[in-house]
């Protein structure tokens, strides 16, 4: 998915895998791995049971407890049905909102495997000698953990193969500003003639990748089942939503791929002083481990409340501009942007001058605090395709200038299946333009709620997207909703106007 990857010799050398696949597993480990197997799906089979059962009930009862349970019988399953939760609080166009809004609150903070597992990972990974390059982690306990893998800080030493690695090139904002009294670069320290570095070390939960091959297998059997028994379910492609999230999966458990997104992002915000990617070392990375830059900084929820306004408004037009970007400019989409993965860091600016007196008095927004975004965990990115790009721009021009029918012929038009209501679908998308953009004006849309709408009636009609479409659309509206938060008069069509109407990237598609 990356463009700027490093030549095939070096991508071979830092992509030999740890552990080669056994491509004759022998009788004995396939007779092993179907038993497993069978152990798995009679676990899921007591779940779905157990689900249908509380389903009956809470339906019998008129109850609306029914997305609560399903999120607590998915949470207890495992990390790939808490992924497939996940995934599935994304797809609104699949799946009713109440049940999205509950599985969007899945725990993101999963239960860590032991310091003396990541040991001997270290140990297979680096060879007895790793406490050369790793000299220190903190506490050996982690400073997060994820249904995937968890997260440590610790300090390579530079020296320990400085003939074969270069230091991953930071972001020129570094040397020009400072963050928190302490810049990245200056964090350096040399212990006992050692060159250390800070750096955040990602590393898989044991048995994660076999457990994510078996889970993906059952889910797909259940997929084609379940279409079989229902055949009004045909119209989901439960078999293509299973292939698009096996895509997510592969991408989630292989920490090469998130070091090469975070190459290419660090590339296309090259220019920029106000977000910031962590680099990789490369020549650290492994399949089961990534090695990147650490970076200090406060989760942006922290600055809802912050009693400077004119960050907020300066970090809500920092996170929208960030975003069209990705979507209209680089075709490029980080699709986990939620609060969590997003830190601000606070720079000083070195010396106050004759320009900067200026600016505080005839600049309304001007701030002497210089905030800068960090975006974290990249292990899931979207790219378009050109006809797909084409389609979202158009929808978006078509949504601007009031036009809903036209809208909803731009998304029939993109639709996987036809739906056995157009015109229906023209009328409620029109219905929907004419109430909230008509009616209110551009700068007063509140973008959550119209998406929000628009799924629905997608559901209603059955007119299913692309996946990629819809998880672009939601990562849109994620960013909107908190740079509401942190400004609510921000109006967010004046920013979106200059990508949709005069961006070069759309130029001859």
């Amino acid at each position: 998915m990356v463009s700027n990857e490093p030549n095939v010799k070096t991508k071979k050398r830092y992509f030999c895998p740890l552990v080669k696949d056994e491509e004759d597993k022998g009788f004995l480990s396939n007779v092993c791995e179907a038993i497993l197997i069978i152990a798995r799906l009679a676990v899921i089979t007591f779940a779905a049971i157990t689900l249908t059962i509380a389903f009956l009930i809470i339906r019998l009862t008129n109850s609306e407890a029914f997305p609560s349970v399903l999120r607590q019988v998915i949470s207890l399953l495992g990390p790939t049905f808490i992924k497939f939760g996940q995934w599935m609080s994304t797809r609104k166009d699949l799946f009713p909102e109440n049940v999205c809004n509950s599985l969007a609150q899945l725990q993101r903070n999963a239960s860590r495997h032991s310091w003396l597992y990541t040991k001997n990972l270290l140990k297979a990974t680096y060879g007895p000698d790793w406490r050369n390059v790793f000299v220190e982690f903190e506490n050996e306990v982690p400073i997060g953990s994820g249904c995937c893998a968890q997260v440590y800080k610790a300090w390579v030493d530079l020296n320990a193969h400085a003939g074969r690695i270069q230091e991953p090139q930071l972001s020129r904002f570094v040397e020009k500003k400072v963050f928190g009294g302490v810049s990245d670069e200056c964090e350096k320290i040399d212990r006992a003639g050692r060159n250390l570095q800070p750096v955040a070390v990602k590393v898989l939960h044991p048995g994660i990748q076999r457990q994510m091959k078996r889970d993906l297998k059952i889910l797909r059997g259940i997929s084609k089942l379940a279409t079989y028994i229902v055949p009004e379910l045909h119209w989901l492609s439960l078999t293509d939503c299973i292939d698009e999230f096996t895509m997510i999966m592969e991408q989630q458990v292989d920490m090469r791929l998130e070091a090469y997104n975070l190459i290419k992002f660090a590339d296309n915000f090259s220019k920029s002083d106000e977000v910031v990617f962590p680099q990789p070392y490369m020549e650290f990375t492994r399949n089961e481990i990534l090695v990147e830059t650490f970076h200090e900084g406060s989760p942006i929820s922290e600055y809802v409340d912050y009693e400077d306004n004119k960050v907020q408004r300066k970090l809500a037009k920092m996170g929208i501009t960030m975003i069209l970007k990705m979507v209209f400019n680089d075709n490029f989409i980080h699709c986990d942007l939620h609060p969590g993965n997003i830190l601000v860091q606070e720079g000083r600016k070195p010396n106050s001058t004759f320009l900067d007196s200026f600016l505080s008095v005839i600049s309304f927004d001007y701030t002497e605090k210089d905030p800068r975004l960090v975006v974290l965990d990249c292990g899931l990115v979207v790219s378009l395709s050109d006809r797909c790009r084409k389609n979202l721009r158009d929808v978006f021009r078509s949504v601007v200038m009031g036009d809903g029918e036209l809208a909803a012929e731009y998304i029939l038009e993109h639709s996987l299946r036809m739906t056995p209501d157009p015109e229906g679908f023209k009328t409620a998308m029109n219905d929907i333009v004419t109430t909230h953009l008509k009616h209110r004006g551009l700068n007063s849309v509140n973008v959550s709620t119209v998406v929000s709408e628009l799924f629905s009636a997608m559901i209603r009609h059955r007119v299913k997207q692309d996946g990629s479409f819809s998880s672009v659309i939601l990562s849109m509206v994620v960013i909107e909703g908190l740079g509401r938060s942190l400004d609510p008069n921000i109006d967010i069509f004046a920013e979106v106007l200059p990508f949709v109407f005069h961006s070069p990237a759309y130029d001859g598609l």
